[in-house]
């Protein structure tokens, strides 16, 4: 081994990736390296001792070939493990004085406020407040006698950094936690932009994650999942408040296809009801999509995991509506490939 370094790992809902930078050249990598693996959904990693098996594959094969050992490894937290509370914070000069950055830093530094379950891993000055009222990106050698700060908190849940503490503990290198999207944010948006407010959407294959920057913070975050990659569709239909068939051991390894999965479904008042309702819609709008010299209509069923619920779903649409259409295209993103067994809708998981 030839030194110490930094690295980051990027946790993407699909991969994993490590990069550790060059010293000698800031525009080049000394490891670069990715690994796909099953992702997260609603906040839950789908497999976590596959999870650990890469990440530590990543780090064995980063001091192998870079002939370094990482001193530290910044992990970014994605959006769907993290939350954003803005409050203010206030220093009371009792007179007017000039603001140095020593009052800056103090006023940064107040205690954040407390969430349940949750750990701090970053705190950013949105902008800041002098007594004509006016909002200062930089207040520092403006006079006032107050000075008001809107922060930034992010907030990264414990089962998370738990997760990836006790992977720390198996490699020996010591991780850093930060928001991935505040990340993204301050390497992609220029300062400029920033400074008149900026929404970002990054789109996984697994799950989006969507905020809205100020400054140097986030003043709001959100995302979510649906089903296993993006999809264009005419029409889309989530089903994830259906009863789920996974949290039951003996079902979950099996597919909306399986005998065991369609008699679970089959029983669950919410999912006929919702199947019925789905198919009343389309039925209802079918023509008018005709009507417009259509040649097809793209009708997407999203779940959590692409494997129970959304499949058992379209299998049960694509054979009531093979009596009334021309033919029908069923595409599994998860459990199968394309075919098409019946006819007259084409339907896209």
């Amino acid at each position: 081994m030839t030194g110490k370094k930094v690295a980051v790992l990027d946790i993407t809902s699909d991969m994993i990736t490590l990069v550790l930078q060059d010293k000698k050249f800031a525009d080049s990598f000394a490891f670069h390296a990715y690994e796909n693996y099953s992702g997260y959904q609603d906040g839950e990693f789908l497999d976590k001792g596959e999870l650990i098996k890469v990440v530590e594959s990543l780090i064995v094969r980063c001091r192998k070939t870079a002939f370094a050992e990482p001193e530290e490894i910044m992990v970014g937290v994605p959006a769907e493990f993290t939350s954003v509370v803005c409050r203010e914070a206030v220093k009371n000069f009792g007179a007017l004085k000039t603001v140095t950055e020593r009052d800056v830093d103090e006023i940064i530094a107040s205690p954040p406020p407390e969430a349940d379950l949750k750990t701090v891993i970053s705190a950013s000055p949105v902008w800041f407040t002098l007594d004509d009222g006016n909002a200062e990106i930089v207040p520092v050698g403006k006079q006032t006698s107050r000075l008001t700060c809107q922060m930034s908190y992010v907030f990264c849940v414990n089962s998370f950094i738990a997760l990836f503490d006790k992977i720390s503990e198996m490699t020996g290198v010591r991780f850093v936690y930060a928001p991935a999207m505040l990340a993204e944010v301050m390497y992609v948006v220029p300062e400029s932009m920033r400074d008149d407010g900026v929404l970002l959407a990054d789109a996984g294959y697994l799950s989006t994650g969507v905020c809205y920057a100020y400054g140097d913070g986030m003043l709001g975050q959100t995302a979510f999942s649906i089903g296993r990659g993006h999809f264009a569709a005419d029409l889309v239909f989530d089903v994830r408040n259906l009863p789920n068939p996974y949290y039951d051991p003996q079902l979950r390894p099996l597919t909306g296809k399986d005998s065991p999965i369609i008699e679970y479904m089959q029983k669950q008042p919410a999912v006929n009801e919702m199947v019925a309702d789905i198919t009343h819609f389309i039925e209802k709008w079918l023509p008018s999509y005709q009507a417009t010299n259509r040649h097809y209509l793209t009708v997407a069923i999203g779940c959590t995991g692409g494997q129970h619920r959304s499949v058992y779903v379209a299998e049960t649409l694509a054979k009531y509506f093979a009596e009334k259409t021309a033919s029908v295209t069923i595409r599994h993103r998860i459990i199968g490939q394309a075919r098409t067994p019946i006819k007259g809708l084409s339907q896209s998981l």
